[in-house]
């Protein structure tokens, strides 16, 4: 269990420097193209797709490493109201159907991938197939989060709902000292 927890912690680092990599790239891409077309006044034609490109890696990669960080949005406010046991039960759907989530963009991202393998993305003229891929690896990556996550769930079921972190409890004292004030 600590060799799986180690390795984890070690994909989410590589996660965090390729959103950084992948974040700078972007943010040089979009760069590129105001000032060709704002300055120089004839925009870098592959500038707009790369960047594109950029964002959907940034995306899926991003999504893979709020699952290891539970990080998702999310709106408990009727959640809290419902029994404990209900609340777990719900916990343990999300969860499951998450990874289901997860196993689909490896099944399709696949098929995906393989479709779009001579098909060749008109300003880089390289293979669409770069960009399918992001959803079978982050897919999988997905996966290896939340198995470990709902076996989790399932062996400590006693101990969930755990507390939200930073004293976001509901009824907690805000930061003003007042019980249940907004601030």
């Amino acid at each position: 269990m600590r060799a799986s927890l180690m390795l984890q912690r070690r994909l989410a680092q590589l996660l965090e420097l390729l959103l950084i990599a992948v974040m700078i790239g972007l943010v040089a891409t979009i760069a590129v193209q105001v000032f060709s077309r704002y300055v120089l006044g004839s925009p870098v034609p592959w500038t707009e797709e790369l960047a594109r490109y950029l964002l959907v890696y940034l995306t899926f990669v991003g999504c893979a490493l709020a699952i290891h960080e539970h990080a998702h949005l999310r709106i408990d406010v009727l959640l809290v109201r419902f029994p404990v046991q209900l609340q777990r039960v719900i916990g343990l759907l999300t969860t499951a159907s998450l990874l289901i989530t997860a196993v689909l963009l490896v099944w399709y991202g696949i098929v995906f991938t393989e479709l779009s393998w001579g098909t060749v993305s008109p300003a880089l003229a390289q293979s669409i197939a770069w960009i399918y891929a992001a959803m079978p690896v982050t897919g999988a990556v997905m996966a290896c989060y939340l198995v470990p996550q709902l076996i989790d769930r399932i062996t400590h079921w006693n101990d969930y709902p755990r507390a939200i972190p930073d004293g976001d409890e509901p009824g907690a004292a805000s930061p003003a000292g007042q019980e249940g004030a907004a601030s």
